[in-house]
């Protein structure tokens, strides 16, 4: 079956009228340039890992696979090469990165893969982003949150929100010292919430959790989460589409902010420190 086709009036009034009734409920977005911190990360990965978990089992014992199709991601080879050239100028300033620069380039350039990779393949919402999730709060504390925009949900591997969310969502600083606290985290609340629904967790192993972190990364996320960083950490006067950042823009710098290079550093340094680039 193909996936459903609506029109983009429809989906921008349906968006507005969701956001809307969340605001007046006490919701609000969090500012993209600034990210989450411990607290409200914490609280959107247990939640998300809870969403994962019982949309698994949904699918487990549902004839419902056929109608969640897969969203092609159209292929802007032009905005490729400048990302690539964007992140070589970063990347080859470290010495630790130089050697992952060929990596680097063919991650960026293959298409992003379309494996779901059983037993915890499950609906993925496929862009969870600050920009995507409104949080409501009491005493300074989340206390409950939504997702929005599911436009380009899949049948895909969880691990792929996970690691879009952390790199693109999360405060540096909370990474840096509580990234792999947040992905132990994500682990115990799908099984926690799996056990709950009486599934049998026996397949669900660490081990397996882990290779599937690194197939995230390599099969899409790197490429995903490098290419989403440009219009989140720009300035909201100088968002353009990568297609439009010409080569002598990225030459000059233009497009590089002092956040955006550092975030886009951090990250290719991360997935080399778990292993995810070899």
């Amino acid at each position: 079956m193909d996936r459903l086709e609506l029109k983009t009036e429809d989906v921008a009034a349906a968006a507005s009228y969701v956001h809307l009734s969340a605001l007046l409920e006490g919701y609000t977005t969090g500012e993209r340039a600034i990210g989450f911190d411990l607290p409200c990360a914490q609280f959107l990965v247990r939640n998300l890992a809870y969403f994962h978990a019982i949309s698994n089992q949904i699918f487990s014992t549902k004839k419902i696979k056929p109608h969640l199709s897969d969203f092609i991601f159209p292929v802007d080879e032009s905005g490729t090469e400048n990302l690539i050239k964007a992140l070589e100028g970063v990347l080859k300033e470290n010495d630790k990165c130089i050697p992952y620069l060929d990596r680097m380039k063919e991650l960026t350039r293959q298409p992003m893969l379309k494996t779901a990779h059983e037993p915890f393949a499950t609906m993925i919402h496929n862009d969870y982003w600050v920009n995507n999730m409104m949080l409501k709060f009491e005493n300074g504390k989340p206390i409950a949150n939504k997702m929005v925009d599911f436009q380009v949900i899949e049948y895909k591997c969880p691990s792929r929100d996970l690691i879009f969310f952390l790199f693109s969502s999360v405060q540096q600083k909370v990474l840096e010292g509580h990234l792999d606290e947040l992905i132990d985290l994500y682990y115990e609340s799908l099984i926690e919430k799996l056990e709950e629904l009486k599934c049998d967790t026996s397949p669900f192993t660490r081990d397996l959790f882990e290779e599937r972190l690194k197939q995230a990364v390599v099969e899409a996320e790197y490429h995903h989460i490098n290419i989403m960083l440009f219009p989140i950490l720009a300035e909201a006067s100088d968002i353009k589409e990568l297609s439009d950042i010409s080569a002598d823009d990225l030459k000059k710098g233009n497009e590089i902010s002092p956040a955006l290079k550092e975030r886009l550093l951090y990250v290719t340094l991360e997935c080399i420190r778990k292993g995810w680039l070899d």
